[in-house]
């Protein structure tokens, strides 16, 4: 944004472009005024004046992307040009790679931070190329690649546990796609929260089934009742998260679990310990971790390391259940910060 200015007093701003074709310009697929209008928000702006120079307007489309980005600030399409100023702040031109990372999330586990985020990043990039993008053609994408991982899990024999694998750690890093279009485009909602989640509970509970049947055929019997145990484990677990979610107001979001734990121990050596686990038992880590294994030959051990990884996580989910209901029929402190987790636990 070169030419475009941004003024500030406390919580007022006036953003200012020479001319709607600078404001308009499409930035990750929306309009720069909107970036704009999203970065004087983040920074605490309440009342927001968007201010076209030359006198033009700016295109229904700009405008609705500007109302998206502005969430509740009071926004104002006509500048007081004699508002009190008490200070400037120069943000900086607006790209693509600056808006998506921003996407980032605090909750993103390790294997998102070093590998799923930046390659998902850059496919979000080139799909936000195309202005007809929405998040739900991202979340279409990934169901999609866990129905081929299913297919090719059930019917490919040890090529298809291979590409099942690939398949299964493709799903989880296209997993970010939708929620990186989402904030970037300002189209962040309950409803696209609640279809990511229900895809991903698919992809995941179609891998463990699938793969205990491609394991069962590969290696024996032994193998259907590793598998049988973890799907078990996991179903009962989902099962408590769904009726907690729903408890909390948030029905198809389980990044509660984790924000308990970190709440619950910040520091010490119980904040490592859980920290750990939630690493551990996070699809991100796990899926990553599976398809190297399957691409060493050692896919036999797959079904009981999945669940061991079930019991952990089980563990969590039944150590939060008392202190969560209790604390969500007081102040309500956990149930307010529940945000969408692109690294969904084994939920």
């Amino acid at each position: 944004m070169s030419n475009d200015k941004i003024t500030l007093t406390d919580r007022d701003v006036r953003l200012t472009f020479p001319n709607p074709g600078h404001a308009e310009r499409l930035v990750a697929g929306v309009a720069t005024a909107a970036h704009a209008v999203a970065q004087a928000y983040r920074a605490g702006a309440r009342q927001i004046w968007v201010d076209i120079v030359d006198g033009g307007r700016l295109s229904p489309q700009a405008v609705d992307d500007v109302r998206r980005a502005g969430a509740d600030a009071a926004l104002h399409f006509v500048v007081d040009h004699e508002a009190r100023l008490k200070r400037a702040a120069d943000n900086g031109p607006i790209t693509a790679a600056a808006v998506l990372e921003a996407t980032g999330k605090a909750s993103d586990g390790l294997a998102s931070r070093l590998f799923n985020r930046p390659v998902s990043r850059r496919i979000s990039a080139a799909l936000l190329r195309f202005p007809g993008v929405r998040p739900w053609h991202a979340t279409i994408l990934v169901g999609l690649v866990g129905a081929a991982m299913v297919l090719s899990l059930l019917f490919g024999g040890y090529g298809g546990l291979v590409a099942g694998g690939l398949l299964f750690q493709t799903a989880s890093l296209l997993d970010g796609v939708d929620g990186e279009i989402a904030r970037a485009t300002y189209r962040s909602s309950p409803r696209g929260a609640l279809l990511d989640t229900t895809v991903d509970m698919a992809i995941n509970i179609g891998f463990f089934a699938a793969v205990t049947v491609s394991l069962t055929n590969l290696y024996g019997h032994n193998q259907a009742l590793a598998g049988g145990t973890a799907i078990v484990l996991v179903a009962t677990g989902l099962s408590i998260m769904a009726l907690l979610a729903r408890r909390l107001g948030k029905p198809g979001d389980f990044n509660f679990l984790k924000r308990f734990y970190q709440e619950r121990f910040p520091t010490g050596l119980a904040a490592k310990i859980t920290e750990t686990l939630v690493v551990v038992t996070s699809r991100d880590f796990f899926a990553l971790a599976f398809a190297v294994v399957i691409l060493l030959g050692w896919g036999q051990i797959i079904l009981f390391a999945l669940a061991g990884f079930a019991v952990l996580w089980l563990f969590l989910v039944l150590c939060a259940v008392r202190p969560i209901l209790r604390d969500s029929t007081s102040m309500g402190t956990i149930g307010s910060g529940l945000a969408v987790d692109d690294a969904t636990r084994l939920a």
